[in-house]
């Protein structure tokens, strides 16, 4: 069954959505592709790879809005970030070759499944970040959370040869699945360089408005259909909940959000699988 909305509605349809994406990229530097593909095509109706398209452009402008916002502060390790965007990048038009080869409800399943195990990691890990962020209550706090210290960044070869994996992966998701690869790049950089959370956040944003970026340049070019007005109604929307997002982030643990998000996120994606099944097999 088709969800149906009237003209009057639809832009603040859309509005919403968008929002959500930015909202989420702002709070955790990813999850927004994750949310954005399963909401364009149950709420919107629209075929799997015309989401895929809309989310990559939609992703890559509201985190590019989110450089803007954390450039100012120094807090985008660009070594590490420069690394990821490369490789990410370089490797984004594989995935989307590889996806020619698949059916629309392969490639449905295989983002239900990724999609799955990212919310059950998010819920599992949400305790531990139940102090990442939080208010900062004065300006030289401000500058200790947000400062890069080039001397502590653990930049050696066995991480860099890490982070360029996890790069590759990224890339390949992205064309494939239209995902911005926030889930492994947040981790990485972390786990890899030993960065603070929103020093990680802050540069899986350039890294996630690259990739993206030119996965949607892919898309475009290969497949030249896409809705240009439903897009303008979601990057509007996405600007206003990625500045919302990274305002809360410095108020707010993600703890419970990331929990919220997690079970949005299966149940859109479950929506979306058995939407798509029941279409395939009428």
């Amino acid at each position: 069954m088709e969800l149906t909305w009237s003209i009057s509605a639809l832009p603040f349809i859309l509005l919403f959505i968008g929002a959500l994406i930015g909202l989420i990229l702002g709070l955790t530097g990813s999850g927004g592709s994750l949310v954005a593909v399963p909401l364009l095509v149950v709420l919107l109706s629209l075929e799997l790879s015309e989401a895929i398209g809309i989310s990559l452009a939609v992703v890559a402008f509201s985190a590019a809005i989110g450089v803007f916002h954390h450039f100012k502060s120094g807090s985008i390790a660009w070594m590490p970030t420069i690394i990821f965007a490369v490789v990410g990048s370089a490797l984004t038009p594989l995935g989307y070759q590889l996806g020619q080869y698949l059916t629309p409800l392969l490639i449905t399943i295989l983002f239900s499944i990724l999609t799955v195990f990212i919310a059950i990691t998010m819920w599992n890990k949400s305790h531990l970040n139940s102090r990442v962020l939080r208010v900062n209550t004065s300006p030289k706090q401000e500058e200790s959370v947000n400062a890069i210290d080039a001397a502590k960044l653990a930049i050696t070869w066995p991480s860099t040869a890490a982070i360029i994996l996890a790069a590759a992966i990224t890339g390949v998701l992205s064309g494939l699945l239209g995902v911005g690869g926030g889930f492994i790049i947040v981790p990485a950089l972390t786990l890899l360089f030993k960065m603070k959370m929103r020093q990680a956040v802050a540069s899986s944003l350039v890294i996630i408005s690259i990739v993206s970026s030119v996965g949607f340049y892919q898309y475009l070019v290969l497949t030249p259909i896409i809705n240009t007005h439903f897009m303008s109604y979601l990057m509007a929307g996405s600007a206003m909940g990625m500045g919302l997002g990274i305002f809360l982030s410095r108020y707010i643990s993600s703890a419970k959000l990331q929990k919220i998000f997690a079970v949005i996120m299966v149940i859109m994606t479950f929506i979306m699988l058995a939407k798509n099944a029941i279409l395939n097999f009428y």
